[in-house]
């Protein structure tokens, strides 16, 4: 069960559960909104439902409830398998939840519960240098890095990864001279929907620093004087930055050079 935060983020509620065969109880519940989810295990798989509600005392839960989408894919590096360590992660800052799995031999993964609806970003792990170059998807909605899953239809993910992350060394600077202690961060394009590409990094006491990890592709550079106190993470604070940003374009396995102007 999650409690359902200013209606945009859903926490996991500390609840007791007791029962049967027959049924179950939930008790120690604070009034509010919430969302029930209810996995059913299944012979070879699982399958399960959720419902919304507004709880203000003593109740019966609804019987009535939305099932929820199972979500699997493929992954493919030109067209050939890919080490069978490698990790797909569905990530919900909203429902703060993760759910990750390792693929199997010949690249396919199908993760073991059902899924709930909200927005995840999609990465993948596991084995040092891979990246997702694209992705397509049926059965939901997909902007950038952001599977967005609105209904219990399957959600079926086609990966396409790459090998070689990058790399960037620079400097951040004020007239020239070298500047410590400033928020060095690397925006990515369409930036609301694709937060697992920021890169982020704190100048040292020559001004210098190094962004690692890079999945290749455009993004904007910047220093931010005094920038750990900002909210970074809001497309719209980070946009008088960008316009002053360095526009700056990394290549599978490259290292490059900077100098980045302090805001």
């Amino acid at each position: 069960m999650f409690y359902s935060l200013f209606d945009d983020a859903l926490v996991n509620a500390d609840t007791a559960m007791a029962g049967g065969p027959d049924g179950f109880e939930l008790t120690g519940i604070a009034p509010g909104p919430y969302v029930l989810q209810v996995i059913s295990p299944q012979e070879g798989d699982s399958s399960g439902s959720y419902q919304e509600m507004d709880i203000s005392g003593d109740m019966d839960l609804p019987t009535r409830s939305a099932p929820l989408a199972v979500v699997g894919g493929i992954v493919k590096f030109n067209d050939t398998p890919v080490p069978a360590s490698l990790i797909v992660t569905l990530v919900s800052s909203q429902l703060s939840r993760r759910y990750g799995l390792r693929i199997t031999g010949e690249g396919a993964f199908k993760f073991s519960g059902p899924v709930i609806p909200g927005k995840y970003e999609i990465s993948v792990g596991g084995v040092p240098n891979w990246y997702i170059r694209s992705i397509s998807v049926t059965g939901a909605r997909l902007s950038g890095r952001t599977l967005d899953i609105s209904g219990s239809e399957p959600v079926r993910l086609a990966l396409n990864v790459g090998h070689g992350l990058g790399r960037i060394d620079g400097t951040a600077v004020r007239d020239g001279r070298p500047i410590a202690g400033a928020m060095i961060l690397l925006i990515p394009r369409d930036a609301e929907n694709n937060s697992v590409l920021f890169r982020r990094d704190q100048s040292d006491s020559d001004g210098t620093f190094t962004l690692y990890n890079v999945v290749p592709g455009s993004y904007s550079l910047v220093a931010i004087e005094d920038g750990w106190h900002l909210l970074w993470s809001d497309s719209r604070v980070l946009e008088r930055y960008m316009r002053l940003g360095q526009s700056i374009h990394i290549s599978s396995g490259a290292k490059n050079q900077a100098t980045v102007e302090l805001q």
